[in-house]
């Protein structure tokens, strides 16, 4: 995408504190602001998403709920009926959430399936099964089921 530049004045002192800042980060100061302006963006277009910082990096995620990711990981194993996804949240997620979920992912989608991919490498590498699961929840049609040691996986329902 074709970057376009503007320029604004900043006092010295804030200044200072961005390079400070965003330097400790091993980020550049104008990349850093960038990625600050996107989630601003998104955080004014999508009300009802934040970002966190977790081991995997900065994510999109509904306030107090799911990853995007999880939910559009979910919404595939449900093969993508709105009304399947939102029994299978419940209260959960309410359906605003739902709906700018699926719209973040529609306008983000390099990014959702970036992390959708890694869980199912790093699934590959553990050997766990396929059916995905979020938070304790999962997807109609799949079973919870204990293995030694009480680890608990999931496997689709017979």
């Amino acid at each position: 995408m074709p970057a376009a530049a503007i320029a604004t004045r900043l006092p010295k002192s804030l200044e200072d504190y961005l390079r400070e800042f965003w330097t400790s980060r091993g980020e550049a100061v104008s990349a850093g602001l960038r990625k600050s302006l996107e989630e601003w963006w998104v955080t004014q277009s999508f009300p009802t998403l934040e970002f966190r910082d977790g081991p995997a990096g900065r994510r999109a995620a509904v306030r107090g709920g799911p990853d995007v990711w999880e939910i559009v990981m979910i919404a595939r194993a449900l093969g993508s009926r709105r009304a399947r996804l939102r029994a299978h949240f419940g209260d959960t997620i309410s359906p605003e959430a739902m709906e700018q979920t699926l719209a973040y992912a529609d306008r983000f989608p390099a990014e959702v399936e970036g992390r959708i991919n890694e869980n199912a490498r790093i699934a590959r590498m553990l050997g766990e099964p396929g059916t995905p699961r979020v938070h304790g929840l999962v997807p109609t049609g799949a079973r919870e089921i204990r293995r030694h040691g009480g680890r608990r996986r999931t496997r689709p329902a017979r």
